[in-house]
């Protein structure tokens, strides 16, 4: 079974640190849980990493993706990918302003979705399953 999991948000020094980033940040968590981290692969628009083997035996190839391309066009990096192979499940971690900070929810996509970077890669892979991870950010405070 392969994995590919892309981790939606913003690229650059100035959206580091954002909560808009948390599929940024949840990726490369994943990637160091992994034993590695994402990296820029020469001229192209986004940051990867590549993992073997993996655990316990359910997963054999993990790639992590992050779109350098900006959230609301994620999904035009997809042709990239050859995604559309049984064996291959697609993740898209993104954030979730409707989920208390620290929150998960998953589930499979099932209509158009709100969120801009996550209907981008369903506009850009249209016949391919999406599993969201939403990471909840909260709302921020008025005023």
């Amino acid at each position: 079974m392969q994995l590919t999991v892309f981790g939606l948000g913003n690229p650059g020094k100035k959206y580091e640190l954002t909560l808009h980033n948390a599929g940024f940040e949840a990726t490369d968590r994943l990637a160091a849980f992994l034993g590695g981290k994402t990296r820029k692969r020469c001229l192209r628009r986004y940051k990867a990493f590549s993992a073997q083997e993996g655990t316990a035996g359910i997963v054999q190839d993990v790639l992590i993706v992050q779109p350098l391309t900006f959230m609301n066009s994620s999904g035009v990096i997809a042709h990239w990918f050859d995604l559309k192979d049984e064996g291959n499940t697609v993740v898209a971690v993104c954030d979730n302003m409707d989920l208390e900070p620290g929150m998960v929810r998953v589930r499979w996509v099932q209509s158009r979705s709100t969120h801009k970077g996550l209907r981008s890669l369903q506009e850009n892979m249209p016949d391919v399953r999406i599993l969201a991870v939403f990471v909840g950010i909260g709302r921020p405070a008025e005023g």
